[in-house]
This record gives structure tokens, sequence and C-alpha cells, in this order.
């Protein structure tokens, strides 16, 4: 972009023929008194030129129209909540699963061109709420083997994902799931299988740079695992992308246990209608934010029917939670104006864009932000 070179304007207007010569470029003059130069001008140039007394260089900028924040009126009270400065009323608290609640948002910063990919149970990627944007890709390993990923292995991964975009209940509506199933019908998940779909993300993530890349892991491990938290924080630091997973929903200690205990992971744990603490969430120093986990609707899966593609689910649970922040996340990553965050810095951002202090019960141990999502940043 060009520079913009202004002083008082009888300054400017002698500097004008002096200046000529030595710039040997093209550039404009107006009658308010500024100096358009053209960017490609050497910058010694420019420097002298600024060191005139009462002249200030600065780069051009844009400006922008400020789109308008749209509401819709049928969204649930997770996002409503998330997207506004107020609790939800106590005359509306009496039926979570209600569609009547208002989510605000901003056409560009809905997580278009930013990947959600979820480590869980499967997708069921067919699921009408999705739209087309939830992608079941066959490469993602299983046991060593490419698994049936269209079909899930249980309604988990499937909650997660629409908590993050589906297009009634998630926070981001335009960006992309990719499953990569890594728990078995058992509904457990060796660390190794873990990591193994965590190197299949990074090579995709890799191929796919012009996109911006999320990860979000809601399994728990029952101990502390050195090799899990160190290619955690590797995916993060080195990598640059950002990891978020569940607290967990025992009641206890959320920290002691991988993926929570990698430096620089999101730890997401739980929040109520009524702004009070999930009590069933874990808690600890680990955890970033709280988002609602307690009765959330969520496209969900059918197990007696698994051709059912608009079944929907009321659920409780940190995993909903840390899909509603992945869809925070993707938000900010889409939005035209973003910061340049790095993924280990994220967990700043979000507790600077938080409602600080609103939950009540909260424990001793953990810092009290409601995860935000906003729509301006600085």
């Amino acid at each position: 972009m060009d520079w913009l070179l202004s002083g008082p304007r009888g300054s400017v207007s002698s500097l004008h023929s002096s200046i000529r010569i030595s710039l040997e470029v093209p550039f404009r003059w107006d009658e308010i008194g500024v100096l358009q130069i053209p960017s490609t001008t050497p910058s010694s140039l420019l420097f002298g030129i600024a060191a005139h007394r009462g002249f200030k260089l600065e780069r051009d900028i844009y400006n922008h129209v400020e789109a308008p924040r749209q509401e819709w009126p049928h969204a649930t009270w997770a996002l409503e909540r998330m997207t506004s400065d107020s609790p939800i009323a106590q005359d509306r608290r009496g039926d979570p699963a209600k569609l009547s609640f208002t989510y605000a948002w901003q056409e560009e910063a809905l997580g278009e061109s930013v990947d959600i990919y979820v480590l869980d149970s499967g997708v069921l990627c067919a699921h009408e709420q999705f739209l087309g944007r939830a992608l079941c890709p066959l490469e993602a390993v299983h046991n060593g083997e490419v698994p049936p990923t269209i079909i899930p292995t249980s309604p988990h991964g499937t909650g997660v994902a629409s908590a993050a975009m589906s297009v009634t209940f998630g926070m981001a509506k335009k960006a992309t799931i990719l499953s990569v199933k890594v728990v078995d019908p058992e509904l457990r998940t060796p660390t190794s299988q873990v990591l193994r779909g965590l190197r299949w993300v990074l090579r995709e993530a890799t191929m796919t740079r012009r996109r911006r890349s999320i990860i979000n892991i809601s399994l728990g491990a029952r101990s502390q695992a050195d090799a899990y938290d160190r290619a955690i924080t590797h995916t993060i630091r080195e990598i640059n992308i950002p990891v978020i997973t569940s607290a967990g929903n025992g009641g206890g200690e959320a920290c002691a246990h991988s993926p929570n205990s990698a430096d620089g992971i999101i730890v997401v744990s739980g929040s109520t209608i009524e702004d009070t603490f999930y009590d069933r969430s874990n808690h600890g120093h680990c955890v970033c934010v709280m988002a609602p986990a307690h009765h959330v609707v969520v496209a969900s899966i059918n197990v007696d029917q698994l051709d059912d593609f608009r079944y929907v689910a009321q659920l409780s649970g940190t995993s909903a939670a840390a899909g509603y922040v992945s869809g925070i996340v993707a938000i900010m990553m889409s939005w035209p104006e973003r910061p340049r965050i790095r993924a280990a810095e994220l967990e700043h951002w979000l507790q600077n864009v938080a409602s600080e202090g609103v939950l009540l019960g909260v424990p001793p141990d953990t810092s009290n932000y409601l995860a935000r999502a906003t729509f301006q940043f600085s």
C-alpha cells in the first residue's frame, strides 16, 4: 500500500517541487495537504522526507464499512449466552431445549476457510445439520488400517462437531469439520492411536496452508503421558495449530492427565444456563475458559437408526463446551481483520474477550472466565 506524507499545507506545497527529482517516481499531491507516495519508493528516501520538521510519514490503511450484527431468533441458550454480555433471564431458563434464544453474529466471521479436525469417535458427516461441510476422509488411521469412518462408534464426535459448526446449534456456521476417527467400538483408544491421528492431521493441514486449522481432542487419558504432551505442545508451538480439549466430567482435578497437562493446550470446563459452574466439570489451574456444558442441544446419532440424518439430542458434558470454544476460535481466524495471534498465545486472547467473574460456584483453583464470541478485535 502507498505511503502518505502529511504536514502543514504550505510546507507540503513547497516540498512538492523540491523532492520531485530526488524521488524519481510518480506521486500525487492534492489540495488537502497530503503527498501520496507509491509503496515502491526506497525507504531511505522516505525517511529523509519524513525528517522535515512538521511532517508525518505513515502507511496507507484500509477503511471498512462495519457490517451490522445480525440476529437469529431460533438458537440455543448456549449460543445466546456466548454472544451476549447478559445472562439468560430468569423467566427463560425453564426449558434449555427450546430453540427460542437469539444468536447474534456477523456474516464475515462465521468460520469460513477454517478447518476443525475432530479426533474422536467419528462424525455422522451426512447429518443435515452439517450442510456438506463435515468430511470423513478415509485416510484417517484406525489401528493401522483405513477405518469405516462414515460409521461413528458413538454420538460423541458428532455432538462435538455440532457444537463447533452445525447450522442450527453450532458457533462457527461456515467452518468445515474433518472427522479423524480414533476411538474404537469399546469407546476407548490408546495414546499411540491418538498420535497416529495427530500425525495424519499435521500432514493434511500442511498441504492446505491457505486454510486455517484447529484441532479438537475431547478425549482424556487416566494419567499423564510425556509423549502425548510433547506431541501436543509441538503442534501448538512449532506447527502453530491450536489444540482444544475438554476438562472432563469427573468433578475432580483436570490437570493431572494428558492431554490437559500439555503446555499451551486450551482446556475447557463447563457452565449452566443459570450461569453457574457445571458441577460435574473437572477443574484446576490448567482450565482456560468455561462454556455451556449442561443440557445443550446438538446434532446427534440415533443408534437404532444410523441413516437418520436429522436426529438431535440434548446432552451434558465438557466435550460440548470444547466444541463451542473451537467454533469461537474459528470465528476469530475467519475475521477479515483478525489479529495475528499464534496458537501459543490463544489462552490469553480467549480470556481477554471472555466474560470474567460472572459464573457462580467456580472452584477456587479455576479461573472464572465464560467463553465469549466477539466480532471486534484489537
